[in-house]
């Protein structure tokens, strides 16, 4: 009752309103008439925004609201997954306390505010496709019946898991099928494993290939990679401490991994619940150090802590169950005994003393009344723009959109054309990532090349991103730019040749 209700965000008080501005393009390029993969290019969901598009195309005015509470509709859903599985697989008596264990970490609240659940591109975006995937593969694998049908159909799930995000699906689906050989050993043989489960994955992958084919839209599969030749490019480079925090959260998944991989091997398949768990938790540590490099290198140690606090609160949550075990087992012994209090439940009650850190839930009731009102950054923007095309002396902006000549390249560029009505050029989710890889800059320019409008509004930092491409030079006219000065803003027309 006192922690959950900070898992509600409103639209004017964002607990993290930069991270919310780079995932909410994810979210609503399909609605504007955007094809992943294809003239749009997203960094964080490749197939979470088609659940909200028959919202959004009904209230079109709302772009904002409709975002933040379908995520935080999607982070209630983790939530009671992960409950589920919790439940599934931790012995009765220790339920509550495993899922109170589970929540503090991902609502424990730093000294700026923030907590991991206010990190939208992981907490949901990145975490919810996978935990659905291990949730029905439990389903499918713990289950009495086995037939090819039940490979082809892990193997679907797994490909749609794959394409929705390529670092944390394809290293969930990796986890997974490692951890499903392992469980399987003794009833299916590795080729007849793989073979089935590689046919429903390469068949997913193929259809959906074959449908945007047919439509005229064929998708760029080599573009999942994007992201990743992005990182490994250098982008965002800290260098992270040789010691800290995180070094525990790594050795924590790997003493995880570990243990439940032990428990694997050791007992043949049931459908017990000390199985289950051990799964479960091989996946998640399997996952999670699968992910690390994702982080090492290239990240504050901050994220890391806030980015993994999923995987080790529910990883913790899952070894409860042996923390106890181990207890009763050495109990007659003194030294036993000690060890495991010191080791055991010592780490518990750092976890539980997390209830000090979170923010009163009152706070959220005060923000109730304006549940409906955007956000300051946002509705600033929105002003400038309504300045120049209602207001301003200066008619060649609204002159160029009447006419249907002008696009722009902004901050939440796929929200302002699904309210305003201007037309979004942005191939990717924030124009930030245009001005830190030459990427997404020749990305930009070959959509842009084809794009019927012969001007863009965008900032001054981006024409200067856009000039250092060389392939940008036969696209854009970069003598050609006009500054709006009428008021104080940062904005731009871009002309193009």
């Amino acid at each position: 009752i006192y922690i959950l209700p900070n898992l509600i965000q409103f639209p004017k008080y964002r607990d993290d309103q930069n991270h919310f501005n780079v995932v909410a393009n994810d979210l609503i390029a399909n609605s504007i008439g955007k094809t992943i993969l294809f003239d749009y290019f997203p960094v964080y969901s490749n197939l979470l925004g088609i659940p909200i598009i028959p919202l959004l195309k009904f209230s079109p005015t709302h772009p904002i609201q409709i975002t933040v509470y379908y995520l935080v509709i999607l982070q209630a859903l983790i939530i009671l997954l992960a409950f589920l599985l919790i439940k599934s697989t931790v012995p009765k008596r220790l339920i509550s306390l495993s899922f109170v264990v589970f929540i503090l970490p991902i609502f424990a609240t730093g000294d700026i505010g923030r907590s991991p659940s206010s990190y939208f591109p992981i907490f949901p975006l990145r975490i919810i496709v996978p935990l659905i995937c291990i949730y029905l593969t439990m389903k499918i694998l713990f289950y009495k019946n086995y037939s090819w049908l039940k490979l082809i159909t892990l193997g679907i799930i797994l490909g749609v898991n794959v394409l929705n995000n390529l670092e944390f699906g394809l290293t969930s689906s990796l986890s997974i099928l490692i951890a499903s050989v392992i469980l399987l050993r003794k009833i299916y043989s590795f080729r007849k494993f793989l073979i089935g489960v590689m046919s429903g994955l390469l068949l997913t992958l193929f259809l959906i290939y074959v449908f945007f084919s047919i439509i005229n839209r064929p998708l760029k599969i080599e573009e999942l990679f994007l992201f990743i030749k992005l990182t490994l490019s250098g982008y965002y480079a800290v260098p992270m401490d040789a010691m800290g925090i995180h070094l525990i959260i790594v050795s924590f998944f790997i003493t995880s991994c570990i243990i439940s991989s032990y428990n694997l091997l050791r007992n043949p398949f049931s459908n017990s619940k000390i199985l289950r768990r051990n799964f479960l938790l091989f996946v998640l540590s399997i996952w999670s150090v699968m992910t690390l490099p994702y982080f090492a290198g290239r990240s504050f140690p901050s994220t890391i802590i806030a980015g993994f606090a999923f995987h080790y609160a529910l990883i913790f949550a899952l070894l409860l169950p042996t923390i106890f075990c181990v207890f009763k087992l050495n109990k007659s012994k003194f030294s036993y005994l000690f060890i495991n209090s010191i080791f055991g439940f010592l780490g518990l009650s750092v976890i539980l003393s997390l209830l000090f850190t979170i923010n009163n839930p009152t706070l959220k009731l005060n923000q109730l009344r304006e549940f409906k009102s955007e956000s300051s950054d946002y509705t600033n923007l929105k002003l400038q723009l309504n300045y120049f095309l209602e207001e301003s002396k200066d008619k060649s902006l609204s002159e160029l959109l009447r006419s249907n000549s002008i696009s722009q390249i902004l901050l939440l560029s796929g929200l302002l054309e699904s309210q305003l009505g201007f037309p979004s050029e942005l191939v990717t989710n924030d124009p930030w990532h245009l001005e830190v890889t030459p990427l997404y800059t020749s990305l930009q320019c070959e959509y842009s090349k084809n794009s019927k409008f012969k001007y863009v509004l965008t900032y001054p930092r981006i024409v200067d991103s856009l000039a250092l491409n060389p392939e940008c030079a036969d696209v854009f006219d970069f003598k050609n730019v006009k500054a709006l000065t009428e008021i104080e803003t940062n904005l731009v027309i871009l002309g193009k040749k």
